[in-house]
């Protein structure tokens, strides 16, 4: 009597092309492919009493769109076909902001967080609800 081996399942090889993409990912960071340099890439900025979203050349008034419960959400897809999502939540002077990275396959691949309160006595609401509606698997 011959054993038949099963195929991998749909969501074991989803996982594997996620660790997979994972390890590019470190890869590139180590040889110095996605290098950001986050003090000068900070997406926000406070400016007569408003905080404005200014990441890729924005100018956009966010005083009225963040909390500490609520994160103003920016997406692009860079040229690698990677979506990046930057939150921006607090207040006005003192915000944080995080950025997370997702592939076409509905992978999370990266995450890059700052900010005040950030990781002091677990994360702020505004990340938690901001990570919430978006998806992304890990607390």
């Amino acid at each position: 009597m011959q054993e038949q081996l099963n195929e991998p399942s749909t969501n074991y090889a989803w996982m594997m092309g996620c660790i997979a993409a994972v390890i590019v990912m470190v890869l590139m960071f180590m040889a110095g492919g996605m290098v950001r340099n986050y003090a000068e890439n900070i997406p926000a900025v406070y400016r007569n009493g408003r905080l404005y979203f200014t990441a890729n050349g924005e100018n956009v008034d966010i005083t009225d769109k963040i909390s500490n419960t609520k994160a103003f959400t920016y997406t692009y897809r860079d040229e690698r076909a990677i979506t990046h999502y930057l939150l921006v939540g607090g207040s006005r002077e003192r915000y944080g902001y995080a950025e997370f990275m997702r592939e076409d396959s509905g992978c999370w691949i990266g995450e890059y967080v700052y900010g005040s309160a950030i990781g002091k006595q677990g994360s702020p609401i505004w990340l938690k609800n901001g990570k919430k509606e978006l998806g992304i698997p890990w607390g």
